[in-house]
């Protein structure tokens, strides 16, 4: 899978982790879903972000990254999510994600194979030219792998011809709003994914439109 490999603090020393320090990113785990269940929220974010002008005919490049919405007791923001190497270093068979509780010491762990990786082990982004079918595809995949728990955000090229359009009129079930890069940024939330899934159609279809709208 494509990817670009988590940037580890250069003056950090990975250890093993003690017992101790485990079951203090476990607790700090069950912390965090509980303060998102309590406010209603997603717990994660996939965000793709198309790199060239959006065509739902021709393949376009594109970077998706997810995150771990701002679920910090420290008061900040969203913050980064990675995926466990297992598979692809043939390790074992694990590709679950590593989320922020998880991060730590110079090092990440894996919550469901308790497999500790280096930060340059890990998995950050995907990146990929697809059409508008496989960046729906590929984002109705990680939704499932990430617990059908997030919202989905897809961000234009600032030159995208078709971003006035969209501003003008945009879906009932989508929110848009202008990045500080002068991006348009579409939010499709959990609320209105399971809404509108629940009324009958497909995940990927209500993907593959939210691509193409």
């Amino acid at each position: 899978m494509p990817a670009t490999p988590y940037q580890e603090n250069p003056t950090a020393v990975a250890r093993i982790l003690t017992e101790e320090e485990k079951h203090k990113i476990a607790k700090d785990r069950e912390l965090a879903d509980l303060k998102l269940a309590e406010e209603g929220k997603a717990k994660f974010k996939i965000e793709l972000m198309f790199t060239q002008e959006f065509s739902i005919i021709k393949p376009v490049p594109g970077i998706i990254s997810f995150w771990e919405s701002g679920a910090q007791f420290h008061g900040g923001g969203d913050s980064i999510i990675h995926w466990c190497p297992g598979r692809v270093l043939k390790r074992n068979d694990c590709e679950h994600y590593i989320p922020d509780p998880s991060h730590g010491f110079g090092i990440l762990m894996c919550p469901k194979c308790q497999t500790v990786w280096k930060g340059e082990q890990v998995i950050g982004q995907y990146i990929a030219r697809l059409t508008a079918q496989g960046w729906a595809q590929v984002l109705c995949d990680y939704y499932r792998r990430l617990d059908m728990n997030c919202d989905v955000v897809i961000k234009y090229h600032k030159n995208d011809i078709r971003s006035a359009s969209r501003q003008r009129h945009s879906a009932d079930s989508l929110h848009l709003v202008r990045s500080a890069q002068k991006r348009l940024k579409r939010i499709y939330t959990l609320a209105n994914i399971m809404r509108d899934t629940s009324a009958g159609s497909s995940l990927y279809d209500r993907m593959i439109a939210f691509v193409k709208a």
